[in-house]
């Protein structure tokens, strides 16, 4: 007996010899049965409401709303809604071309929220045109009028135009700008006229007779306590100097208002702080249900002397309590600042005031700084501010939704062996360690120095020691050493006067030491021909108990060297990548100088490689054991460096040209196996624009350089290229077309492009293990992506042996 089972689960018991019976009657059943045809499966996609909300959140992103209305007619109304939602009108032709489209399409003028009129002087007659057609608009909350020009000054606001604005009953924010009222009266009247109104802007904004009485309010006593909803008011200086409190519009505002204002805000333009010693505060002194609870100083200075005129500004601001106060430097980048005598009496007066008054909250907000810098600044201001910070009174706010460093450009980018740590330097000298997972993007560690202009970084082969060259404005560099999970200095070369450092590399003696090769040249000699140029060369060991060991071989080479103004920029110092051999390369041509080589372990005997007295070298690699130079005539020669003795004047071991337009070889990067050589080259005199710059790929065979393919796409020129760990992919930066594009190694085609900002890419790094793509921008931006999520896991890799036999 057998025991099945039922979809109802239910036992049926039958027997043993049935069941093959009832196998066979189902298969004839199922010959009988209709079959049904296999339906191809929908590919995905993604849900109305995701798409809906998503397009949502790009109400700010002009631009790609656009391009959401042209991707499919599915996304077009919510597109077209958005892009509805906040107009400008700048023309005649505006105002005609809305008009029209409000005529016939009456349910899209119910979407608008937002309108900004802004007059030019091709569009004068809107300066009395009563604005009849934002009476299409039922739902309007946000009014702006710019009635200024640059050239002619400021224009008088038509008493027509005052009269149109009025019948905006639902407006609840209205922003002013280059405008001169008659009368006060006449202001009054017209934020009267709006009953909801809450938030209110103005920029240079006056009034005639108050500013010809001297700001007097005594025959503005009738519209006095006539606001009962405003709660924000904002005043922007412009042009004027006078432009942050013009005479009397503060105060008659202030009387007007029924109820304290919950913020006031003045942001105050560079070179205008001064002025904010000279605001009339009497509108506050004399009642306290007239003083705001909150105000916010918002400045563009960035000079200590800027910033001290601020801050001591703010300070004569406090005659009274206020619930909170909040400062923002809005451009400001360099904490180094807050270290100036004179801010740093400013901002020891200003806590006193804020102590005196029993201020309960300092918030100093910088919009410019990264996220990740949030530690860095807090510490920086908690100095200032030593008592609040200790009383819990102190608030740092670092707004940037960008992560990377503040607005400075970054000048290096490392990624460790092991794959767990990228660092970037940057123009300020600060170093950021971060995670290679690039979601959710991490910093680890700020690393900061007083030594300015990071040039180089190179992780020891575990990822747990950073070695950094700083280049300052006088040719002499500092190499340091630093522990990468606590950010602590190991090894200066600081006392090392008048030395130049171009180039170091992490080697492993054994499996309990490392070595650290540093290439210097000094930059304290005389430009003169045929004078000897000294070089030296540092050794530090650092071994598995984290001992240190620093011994520096200085010797004398016959490098000779032009007359020029940067010294021992004039040369290219490089190390291969194991630190074995090392070659110093001058930058000038001439037909003394030639490129001197030699093994790192026994730097006395040295060989010199000829170069040709009509070329001069633009750039300079090793690609393993082999010795790469580009020239100024668009060629690349190499030499074979396994074996020495060399000749003394070795010929070069092949020539290969790169570009044809005899422009030069800007840029070399070799693979990490040294398979592959990427060359590119910068724009020519006979370039266009639009053209495209390429990037050639070489393949090492045999000891030569053959031409691989070339990588078309870029649309200016290429400033970075790296290979990543398995050479199946290359990933290249472009200085001006600010994009970072992923290719393949194989065939040259394009796996994808990267576009997230709109600012000049520096760097480009695939992590150790080749997982993470690391960018690095101008504007200090650092910009994390996982390879995985752009290349598929069955790309076949390139073939590495008789790929060339083939052809």
């Amino acid at each position: 007996m057998s025991i099945l089972t039922h979809t109802s689960r239910i036992p049926l018991t039958v027997n043993e010899g049935d069941i093959d019976q009832i196998g066979s009657e189902l298969d004839s059943l199922h010959l009988i049965l209709p079959t049904t045809p296999s339906i191809p499966a929908d590919p995905p996609r993604v849900p109305v409401k995701v798409a809906e909300r998503i397009i949502d959140l790009l109400n700010d992103h002009l631009y790609t709303l656009c391009s959401c209305s042209l991707t499919c007619h599915g996304w077009l109304p919510r597109a077209r809604y958005q892009l509805m939602t906040s107009i400008r009108i700048q023309s005649n032709e505006d105002v005609s071309s809305m008009d029209d489209y409000f005529t016939a399409h009456p349910h899209i003028a119910a979407a608008v929220r937002r309108v900004v009129i802004e007059i030019n002087k091709e569009a004068q007659f809107l300066n009395a045109f009563p604005v009849v057609l934002l009476s299409w608009l039922p739902n309007l909350r946000t009014y702006e009028y710019s009635d200024y020009w640059r050239d002619e000054g400021f224009s008088h606001h038509h008493a027509a135009s005052l009269r149109g604005i009025k019948t905006y009953l639902r407006v609840q924010e209205l922003k002013l700008c280059g405008v001169r009222f008659r009368t006060g009266a006449d202001l009054a009247r017209l934020l009267i006229s709006f009953p909801l109104l809450r938030i209110l802007r103005l920029g240079s904004v006056f009034v005639s007779d108050l500013q010809d009485h001297g700001g007097d309010l005594t025959r503005m006593a009738r519209f006095r306590d006539k606001f009962s909803q405003l709660s924000e008011l904002e005043l922007t200086s412009l042009d004027k100097i006078y432009d942050t409190d013009p005479p009397g519009v503060v105060g008659l505002i202030v009387s007007m208002c029924s109820s304290p204002l919950e913020i006031l805000r003045y942001e105050i333009e560079y070179g205008r702080e001064d002025r904010l010693k000279e605001l009339n505060l009497s509108m506050f002194s004399e009642s306290e249900s007239k003083r705001p609870h909150s105000v916010e100083f918002s400045t563009t200075a960035t000079f200590s002397d800027d910033i001290t005129a601020f801050v001591e500004g703010v300070t004569s601001f406090l005659k009274f309590p206020l619930r909170h106060l909040t400062i923002i430097f809005t451009d400001l980048r360099n904490a180094s600042v807050f270290d100036d005598e004179g801010v740093v009496r400013g901002c020891q007066q200003l806590e006193e005031a804020i102590l005196t008054h029993k201020i309960p909250r300092l918030t100093i907000s910088f919009p410019s700084a990264k996220q990740n810098r949030l530690a860095f600044w807090s510490w920086t201001i908690q100095q200032r501010f030593p008592r609040l910070h200790g009383g819990g009174k102190l608030e740092i706010c670092c707004s940037s939704e960008d992560l990377g460093h503040d607005s400075w450009e970054v000048t290096a980018i490392a990624a460790s062996p092991d794959g767990r740590y990228f660092a970037t330097g940057a123009e300020d000298g600060t170093i950021i360690i971060w995670s290679t997972i690039a979601y959710p993007q991490k910093s680890l560690i700020e690393i900061s120095s007083s030594f300015r202009y990071v040039s180089t970084l190179a992780f020891s082969d575990t990822g747990d020691l950073l070695a950094a060259i700083y280049t300052d404005d006088h040719d002499v560099d500092v190499l340091t050493v630093w522990r990468v999970v606590d950010g602590s200095q190991l090894i200066s070369t600081e006392y090392i006067k008048q030395t130049c450092i171009q180039s170091c590399v992490w080697q492993r003696d054994g499996l309990d030491r490392i070595h650290l090769s540093a290439l210097a040249v000094e930059s304290s000699f005389s430009h003169k021909v045929s004078e000897p140029l000294p070089v030296q060369l540092l050794f530090t060991s650092v071994d598995n108990t984290g001992n240190l060991i620093t011994s520096f071989i200085p010797f004398k080479s016959t490098i000779f060297a032009a007359s020029n103004n940067r010294g021992c920029r004039q040369l290219y110092a490089v190390l291969s990548s194991d630190g074995r051999l090392a070659a110093v390369v001058p930058k000038n041509g001439g037909s003394e100088l030639g490129c001197l080589v030699w093994h790192t372990a026994d730097p006395t005997e040295m060989h010199r490689l000829t170069i040709p007295s009509n070329l001069i070298p633009s750039s300079v690699t090793f690609v393993g054991d082999t010795l790469v130079i580009g020239l100024d005539d668009g060629t690349i020669q190499w030499w074979d460096l396994s074996s020495f003795p060399l000749a003394t004047t070795g010929p070069p071991g092949g020539t290969l040209t790169v570009r044809d337009n005899g422009q030069g070889v800007s840029g070399l990067s070799a693979s990490p196996a040294g398979s592959f050589l990427a060359a590119w080259g910068p724009w020519g005199p006979g370039e266009y624009i639009w053209s495209p710059t390429s990037v050639t790929l070489f393949r090492k065979h045999c000891g030569d350089f053959l031409p691989h393919v070339s990588l078309q796409g870029h649309t200016n020129e290429v400033t970075a290229a790296c290979f990543s760990s398995c050479e199946q992919y290359i990933a290249t930066a472009s200085y001006t077309d600010a994009t970072v594009r992923l290719w393949s190694v194989t065939d040259g085609s394009l796996i994808w492009r990267f576009t997230d900002y709109s600012t000049e890419v520096m760097h480009v790094v695939f992590s150790g293990d080749g997982s993470t793509l690391a960018l690095a921008y101008y504007k200090g931006q650092v910009v994390l992506h996982p390879v995985s999520r752009f290349v598929r896991s069955d790309v076949p890799c390139a073939p590495l042996t008789d790929w060339y036999s083939t052809r």
